[in-house]
């Protein structure tokens, strides 16, 4: 990852210093060098729900400003959609980005591809740091109660203490940047296979009882948003699984707390 995301950073691309770079893609390996190489370069990350179609994203990319978004071609046709929605409001669309598939000889026309753009990359350009620590480093999404989502702006110093907390507070391994700190390995998964995931130590509770293998070790899933139900946590703990609810709000400071299962039992007995 490091190899790319300097590569990436030092593209002509990137030069241009385009404060907003948004994504489009599955969980691939590129989705992990851009959350180093966006910062590197000076610029702010928006990734975008793959879930939502083309209306939605158009109006997140225009809200967020983005000036180049990276898609992976999986998700092209949606991204084109959105960006003709852009166009069509006489607003100039971000200039776009291909993350092809792995075994994909396809050109496409009109874009920059990925892997050609990292090839382009200027070896002398210098990291671009944060002039304060409170500068964004990234904008996020709510999931859209009013059906207009308002944008979550991260700063540097909330990102780096959401990060540090995942692993120190939480002891988990989790997040992008938090699992680059403790030198671990992300695992991508371009779609959700409960086989691939239960092969890579993980699991979803609803998986085909076939494709289950018992753990060598006790595994810490964490879960986000609404707590799950006590059914799910327990079904999940039986099967040798430790379940971690986290709740965001990292705009507002990033520090983590934690109500460690000991509190729980002295503030709520059975």
């Amino acid at each position: 990852m490091d190899r790319k995301s300097i590569q990436i950073r030092n593209t002509k691309l990137a030069n241009k210093l385009y404060p907003n770079v948004a994504t489009l893609a599955p969980n691939v390996p590129a989705i992990q060098e851009l959350h180093v190489a966006t910062p590197m370069a000076g610029a702010v990350l928006c990734t975008l729900n793959t879930r939502h179609d083309s209306a939605m994203i158009s109006t997140r990319i225009m809200h967020s400003e983005a000036k180049i978004i990276f898609v992976d071609q999986q998700f092209l046709q949606l991204a084109q959609e959105a960006l003709s929605i852009i166009s069509s409001k006489n607003t100039r669309p971000p200039l776009l980005v291909v993350i092809m598939s792995e075994n994909s000889n396809n050109s496409i026309i009109n874009t920059w591809d990925y892997e050609s753009l990292l090839e382009s990359g200027d070896r002398d350009f210098a990291i671009r740091r944060p002039t304060a620590e409170f500068d964004p480093i990234s904008i996020n999404y709510t999931s859209g109660t009013t059906s207009r989502p308002k944008g979550v702006v991260f700063g540097h110093r909330g990102a780096y203490l959401n990060s540090i907390a995942t692993f120190l507070a939480h002891e988990m391994r989790c997040m992008i940047w938090g699992l680059a700190a403790v030198g671990g390995t992300n695992v991508c998964l371009r779609s959700v296979s409960p086989k691939e995931i239960f092969e890579s130590i993980s699991l979803i509770v609803n998986t085909a009882s076939c494709d289950r293998k018992p753990l060598p070790h006790k595994v810490k899933i964490m879960t986000g948003g609404s707590p799950p139900p006590p059914q799910i946590i327990s079904r999940m703990e039986e099967l040798g699984f430790g379940v971690n609810h986290f709740y965001g709000l990292t705009e507002t400071h990033g520090a983590g707390m934690r109500l460690i299962s000991r509190m729980i039992t002295q503030l709520y007995p059975i």
